[in-house]
């Protein structure tokens, strides 16, 4: 059974009447209980999703299969080289504990999809393998759509100890103003975060809380030619070490009950 670690992110364009503040974020967690989801139906929501990667791939792999079924299939590539080197693949597992880098040919249909549907879900579960990576001024990337440290559509990072949502829906290139969680990452435990933004809402889920709240905003000003890439930018220039159990993208923004059936049904749901 896996180490539980989920990193989520989700756009959406539902409503939702957040409070919106400025600037980089953080939200106490609410009192309020879980969305009333039955729990009996432990299946993952597959509505709009377009990338879906699970890592139940042989060892040695070099294309990671994307399964989600929604177009052309957008394989992930390990790269290695004399600086880079293959993460490992165990249990359904992707585990990277030195320098390297995973990423999609540039120019696939992710970015295009969520863009023109003026919203977008990033869900990751995941577990840092140190529990201090990066920094607020140069997070280490988890996974996302993005080129390199400065031009990014939608990213999930680890700064320092905190999980951080970056998600461009304004003019600004880095999806700036940062989410960022108010709990630490576990070095022990699975996390699940996700990130939401569209029209009426941008939010940082971890573990099934919203724990950080932005200005609302779909997708604006994406680059569609931005590849997805894992544990380093396109341009490897943010190196995150760790295991990541499940990497998912959506064109649409999932619901609180939606994020909520995603988290029961844990990093090995199909």
């Amino acid at each position: 059974m896996r180490a539980w670690v989920a990193f989520s992110v989700a756009l959406t364009a539902s409503a939702c009447g957040f409070s919106v503040p400025t600037g980089d974020v953080v939200a106490d967690a609410p009192n309020d209980s879980p969305p009333d989801v039955t729990d009996a139906a432990l299946a993952r929501t597959r509505q709009g999703l377009v990338g879906f990667w699970t890592f139940d791939d042989a060892p040695g792999t070099r294309f990671i299969a994307d399964t989600a079924q929604a177009g052309p299939p957008v394989p992930l590539e390990v790269m290695t080289s004399a600086t880079l080197a293959a993460p490992t693949f165990s249990n359904g597992n992707l585990v990277a504990l030195q320098q390297g880098r995973l990423h999609s040919a540039e120019n696939t249909h992710l970015p295009a999809d969520c863009a023109m549907a003026g919203a977008v879900t990033l869900e990751v579960w995941a577990m840092p393998n140190v529990a201090m990576q990066g920094a607020l001024d140069a997070p280490s990337f988890v996974a996302g759509l993005a080129s390199n440290v400065v031009s990014r559509d939608v990213a999930l990072m680890q700064a320092g100890d905190k999980w951080v949502g970056q998600v461009r829906t304004t003019s600004s290139l880095d999806g700036k103003p940062n989410l960022i969680s108010t709990s630490v990452a576990s070095t022990s435990t699975m996390t699940h975060l996700v990130l939401i933004a569209d029209a009426t809402q941008r939010v940082l889920y971890v573990n099934d809380v919203p724990q950080a709240i932005g200005a609302p905003g779909g997708p604006m000003g994406w680059d569609v030619s931005y590849p997805m890439a894992l544990i380093d930018e396109y341009q490897h220039a943010r190196l995150w070490t760790g295991t990541l159990a499940l990497v998912a993208l959506y064109r649409r923004g999932l619901s609180a009950a939606e994020v909520h059936q995603n988290f029961i049904a844990g990093p090995d749901a199909p």
